[in-house]
């Protein structure tokens, strides 16, 4: 297993963590909240297909911990063609520079609030450049001057894969089922978009080596 990198801001900071009802975001606010940081998860709805769902997903995994959910609305980000918003059918779910876009709106809210840094569960993937390490530290870079001050982006997943995420969440007493992953939206996930089948995989070698 690759090595956690589990070293979150002081426990006297406040950190901004980015919840989106899935089992990574879930994974990184549970630890966060087991280790007895002032953690205030963030909901963003930018137009995706799956946003009431997630929101759903992400109410219940607070109300798990007593926490509060903060809730921001983006509305025009679903103009940009992608394959999360539109309606249409896509042969691909990107959304260009979509984590840049998040961590961006985090960061401002962030820093409103007089906290120093904002979490993400991203984990690693070679499908999406915007979640590896090296994304990650110019992504704080790119925040921390903007703002005139550092604030940090605290991504202790990105050199794990999916299996990893999920044992961690599962450590953590995140109650899986109760998250949320699809894409399409569906009451009931589809089961075949790229969401669902990292996620089934995962849990599948979770099950078989419990």
């Amino acid at each position: 297993m690759a090595p956690d990198r589990w070293e979150p801001p002081a426990r006297t900071g406040r950190i901004v963590c980015l919840l989106s009802g899935g089992i990574d975001s879930a994974a990184l606010l549970y630890r966060l909240h087991r280790s007895g940081h002032d953690a205030v998860p963030l909901f963003i709805d930018y137009g995706q297909r799956a946003a009431a769902q997630e929101l759903a997903a992400a109410s219940g995994l607070c109300a798990g911990i007593g926490a509060g959910l903060e809730r921001i609305h983006v509305p025009g980000l679903s103009a940009i063609g992608n394959g999360l918003s539109d309606p249409g059918p896509h042969t691909s779910p990107v959304f260009h520079a979509r984590n840049l876009i998040l961590l961006s709106i985090a960061a401002s809210y962030a820093a409103s609030r007089s906290a120093a840094a904002v979490g993400i569960g991203a984990h690693r993937t070679p499908s999406f450049p915007d979640q590896g390490g090296a994304f990650i530290q110019r992504a704080e870079a790119a925040i921390s001057a903007s703002l005139g001050t550092r604030m940090r982006v605290f991504a202790p997943f990105c050199g794990l894969d999916k299996l990893e995420v999920a044992r961690l969440a599962a450590d953590a007493g995140v109650p899986i089922g109760a998250t949320y992953s699809c894409y399409m939206g569906g009451t009931e996930p589809c089961g075949s978009c790229p969401s669902c089948t990292d996620r089934r995989a995962a849990l599948k070698v979770l099950v078989e080596n419990i």
